[in-house]
């Protein structure tokens, strides 16, 4: 009985401290922000409305906001209620929420087309039980280190293709060569690098004399999508009641991507029904496309959600990939101290080889650290997203249910007060451990359950195109420095231009 007593005690201190705990904490209304109105929110603040604040230029806006009220800050469209965060630990606290099936915002602009299609919604725009089954297919192709290893093969043939165009554009005896737009060729450089294994369909893109005719039409639209959703998602939702002249080149651009998606899918479901083509399940060749096909019915899928998970793949892997080899260029062609220790490590540990291997990956530690500060310095995504699915602490808030966080990483890379010198290119800070560098200070490829799902591919296709790059060319940048233009992804707002030198 007296333990009884003693137990019920500690139980209600424990009650009336979290009841203390939660009364002390501040309510969402009090998070700092610009003032609100009703119904509109912050619309009034932004600069089309007479406002100082500019949504297309994010990067500039995250800066503004944090340095006018702080780390965590409050900024209302409409009804969609959203926190910025600008704190690592914040962050953390933030991503212990996610559980199994966490939520991340909305992508209206593309909802909105899936509806008008009849697409069903995909790994990137799913919540819930639809996104774990679509994750659960996805993950053994596209996640596991072997699985992408095994891919490594079909990549080397795309590398080396590139590597003979840029040979070819050499004069006879010249050992150097000026490459303007050479952006360029890295948007047709992944195109194929995606549907060598996606599609089991070589496109041809960086070989010219075999390269098929609508493939410079589905580059563009590429490009297209990713300027106008990101256009129409930092922008008044007019094009929500109005085909505006965003939205139309936004839908006529994502409709030809969705046609030459499903003509791919479609020929090699059949093929593969056939027993025709490389996807026989005898065929050595590995593709994520045919792991997909031979598994979608174990998790209640079909051939239309295989096709919404290859589009998602076709859109995430050519713009983002080739922009992060965009600013590796860039960085190693104003670093030329730094390209000359990678370029050493390079040739102690592959030599001349054409042919990269899993050995040869593992043992380039340099050249990892020198993409991982790239891409903490040049982060094509700049913010990353949760909606709570309950109420929830963060810092002194506690932040009601619904509301969308918005994790501010390319302010908090660049933040001395996380990295030392955080403006500076410096691979080395990578190379002694990461025991003073905060995790959550640095989200490339997002955090957790919803981490990106083609992290794996795409770093694996930027290692090999720098290693060929680098082990055969010393690169000089010699273009304007680059400013960002804002999409659904942040890319350099200039072009290309290197000088190429034979070694």
């Amino acid at each position: 009985m007296f333990l009884k007593s003693l137990e019920f005690m500690f139980k209600s201190n424990n009650i009336n401290n979290a009841t203390r705990t939660i009364t002390a904490l501040k309510s969402y209304k009090e998070i700092p922000g610009p003032k609100t109105l009703p119904i509109l929110g912050n619309l009034l603040n932004l600069k089309n409305f007479g406002g100082e604040y500019n949504l297309l230029e994010f990067r500039d806006f995250q800066d503004i906001l944090q340095a006018q009220y702080g780390d965590i800050v409050k900024w209302e469209l409409f009804n969609q209620k959203n926190v910025y965060l600008y704190d690592p630990e914040l962050i953390r606290q933030a991503f212990k929420t996610d559980g199994n099936t966490p939520h991340r915002s909305v992508l209206h602009p593309i909802l909105k087309l899936h509806k008008k299609l009849g697409i069903k919604s995909t790994l990137s725009n799913s919540q819930g039980e639809r996104w774990r089954k679509l994750r659960s297919l996805s993950n053994p192709c596209m996640a596991r280190p072997q699985t992408i290893l095994s891919y490594l093969s079909n990549q080397n043939q795309v590398a080396n293709e590139l590597i003979n165009l840029i040979d070819n554009k050499f004069q006879l005896d010249s050992s150097e060569y000026k490459f303007n737009n050479f952006d360029q060729i890295l948007r047709l450089l992944a195109l194929e690098y995606v549907s060598e294994i996606a599609f089991d369909k070589r496109l041809y893109c960086v070989d010219e004399s075999k390269r098929l005719e609508d493939v410079s039409k589905l580059v563009t639209c590429i490009n297209t999508f990713f300027i106008q959703a990101g256009r129409l998602l930092f922008s008044p939702p007019i094009w929500q009641y109005y085909p505006t002249k965003d939205w139309i080149e936004f839908e006529t651009a994502s409709r030809y991507i969705f046609k030459k998606t499903g003509e791919y899918i479609n020929k090699a479901y059949n093929d593969l029904n056939n027993n025709t083509s490389s996807l026989c399940p005898h065929h050595k060749k590995q593709t994520v496309l045919r792991e997909f096909l031979e598994r979608k019915e174990k998790y209640g899928l079909d051939t239309n959600d295989v096709i919404g998970l290859m589009t998602d793949f076709l859109m995430a892997g050519v713009d983002t990939t080739a922009t992060a080899i965009h600013y590796l260029l860039y960085d190693l062609g104003t670093n030329h101290l730094i390209q000359e220790k990678l370029y050493n490590e390079i040739n102690q540990v592959v030599g001349k080889s054409t042919e990269i291997t899993e050995e040869h990956l593992s043992q380039l530690k340099y050249l990892k650290c020198v993409v991982k500060e790239s891409l903490r310095l040049h982060s094509s995504v700049p913010a990353n997203s949760r909606i709570l699915t309950e109420d929830t602490v963060i810092g002194d808030y506690l932040i009601p249910k619904g509301v969308v966080l918005v994790f501010c990483n390319s302010f908090i890379s660049k933040c001395d007060k996380y990295f030392k010198n955080a403006k500076k290119f410096d691979p080395d800070r990578w190379m002694n451990g990461e025991e003073n560098i905060n995790p959550y200070a640095i989200l490339s490829f997002g955090f957790g359950a919803r981490m990106c799902i083609g992290r794996r591919i795409a770093e694996q296709e930027i290692y090999l195109t720098m290693i060929k790059l680098i082990q055969k060319y010393r690169v000089d940048y010699i273009g304007k420095e680059p400013g960002l233009k804002i999409g659904l992804v942040a890319a350099p707002d200039q072009p290309l231009d290197i000088n190429l030198f034979k070694r």
